[in-house]
């Protein structure tokens, strides 16, 4: 089969480069050693003009693939790296379009290409510090070479993401996608505007917008991070990567930046936040059962003491009319220690089918919602309403009529202190009934702001064990 290919409208011939590992191209080994691959015969082809690297599906790329994390194939040739200076190393123009996100590792296959088109919608990021770790691919050396030192520190260090539009603004996105014109046609007709330069530009030469007492610009991300993060030593790491760029050559500050990445790999905090991530992605599913979220219209009734909790879920449902599932509010528990107040709840539909839940209620929103699969055929409709609430969803095997985390608002109820009230949420939630331990760990992270750099109690639980001394 033929490459796929572009015509750009001046006629350039640009060979089209598909990221495609689904479900977010994840740039595990197979598609880095495609990658590769693809960027060689398009060098190789006397009639390209250009390449264009897109992502397939909803998304450009998420980064590298979590699931080779610490195994032989995340640094297997060739890794991220030996990638990303075949892209340097390109004659031809390279042109990142990029839809959905570019993320991680994403975002720095994009930063390697010569010049990046952005579909209006598109998320730019780097938020590798949410799992204890800094970019490890050049990352924090390329993006400050782009949009200047602040820039780059509120990306990398706090892990945020920005539009298309406003990485227009700072330098990191080249053109934004104009309405009406798709991706890969505005990433075509750019082409035309940059075919005829003798040179192309290479990230790794670009001079760095620093400030003149980079000391105490450090020391001052430094302070502010230590009071936003504590305990968390990733975003102190990337504060000080960051300031690499202003300090050293290219090639130089990505040795200190890669040490930097394995040295927080092995740390314990980046350890339990990679645990959290994944228990994140399990905690809604039932073994052995496949759900998909039923949307709809849910009435909402409530006792006089959950009446305020009704009316925020009211304005975050809408109306709904006799007939749709009801959603009885039971007596709310409150943990003040942790700012927490959980709803028991029951939702039941038209054909009179029940289902047993909680809701976790933290500075005025939902932060999570426990659901008994005790009722699999109810289960669809609460996954729907935590889906429609952007709150994270734990499955657990309680009956119909208890719930987890009411039990452990129950027990911390009374603790006069935060420390007194984690201990007693611990306590509960260790002895506590999960499809899976790790999801009550979810729901002291995400129900009673449990420090998420510690991974939650039953993961702690779980180390204290193996550290003990054999007798």
């Amino acid at each position: 089969m033929d490459p796929a290919t572009l015509t750009s409208p001046l006629g350039g011939r640009l060979r089209l480069v598909t990221l495609d590992n689904p479900p977010v191209n994840s740039l595990g080994h197979a598609l880095r050693h495609h990658l590769v691959a693809a960027l060689d015969a398009a060098e190789a082809d006397p009639d390209c003009s250009g390449i264009v690297v897109t992502g397939a599906g909803k998304l450009f790329c998420a980064g590298a693939d979590a699931r080779e994390f610490g195994t032989p194939a995340s640094t297997r040739s060739p890794d991220l790296r030996q990638v990303l200076a075949r892209l340097f190393a390109c004659r031809k123009p390279v042109v990142a379009a990029i839809h959905g996100a570019a993320l991680g590792g994403g975002l720095e296959l994009a930063m390697a290409c010569h010049y990046r088109v952005a579909a209006s919608a598109a998320k730019l990021g780097l938020p590798e510090v949410n799992l204890g770790l800094i970019p490890g691919a050049w990352g924090t050396q390329m993006l400050p070479r782009l949009t200047g030192m602040d820039v780059a520190v509120d990306l990398i260090a706090r892990g945020r993401t920005v539009t298309a539009q406003t990485g227009a603004e700072a330098g990191l996105v080249d053109s934004v996608a104009p309405p009406g014109l798709s991706l890969l046609d505005a990433a075509a007709a750019f082409f035309d505007t940059v075919a005829d330069r003798a040179e192309h530009p290479d990230i790794r030469q670009c001079s760095v917008t620093a400030p003149e007492a980079i000391d105490l610009w450090l020391a001052t991300q430094e302070s502010r991070l230590s009071v936003d993060f504590p305990g968390c030593p990733a975003p102190l790491a990337a504060a000080r990567a960051v300031a690499l760029a202003a300090t050293l050559p290219f090639y130089e500050a990505v040795i200190l930046e890669r040490q930097a990445f394995v040295d927080l790999m092995a740390s314990p905090e980046s350890a339990a936040l990679r645990h959290i991530f994944f228990a994140e992605r399990e905690c809604a599913r039932v073994p052995d059962t496949k759900l998909r979220p039923a949307t709809g219209p849910i009435k909402v009734s409530a006792t006089p003491g959950s009446a305020d909790v009704a009316f925020l879920l009211v304005a975050a449902l809408g109306p709904a009319a006799d007939g749709a599932p009801l959603l009885e509010l039971l007596e709310p528990v409150s943990v003040p220690a942790t700012g927490t107040t959980v709803v028991p709840a029951r939702l039941t539909s038209g054909a009179g089918v029940s289902c047993g839940l909680a809701l976790a209620l933290r500075g005025g929103r939902v932060a999570c919602v426990e659901a008994s699969s005790a009722n699999l055929e109810g289960l669809p409709t609460v996954l729907g309403l935590a889906q429609r609430l952007g709150a994270p969803v734990v499955c657990t095997p309680a009956p119909a009529g208890g719930s987890a985390l009411a039990a452990a608002a129950i027990a911390a109820h009374t603790a006069i202190t935060r420390a007194k009230a984690e201990e007693r949420i611990a306590e509960t939630l260790r002895n506590g009934h999960f499809h899976r331990a790790a999801d009550g760990d979810v729901l002291a992270v995400h129900g009673f702001s449990y420090p998420r750099h510690l991974g939650g109690p039953l993961y702690q639980a779980g180390l204290l064990q193996t550290k003990e001394p054999r007798r």
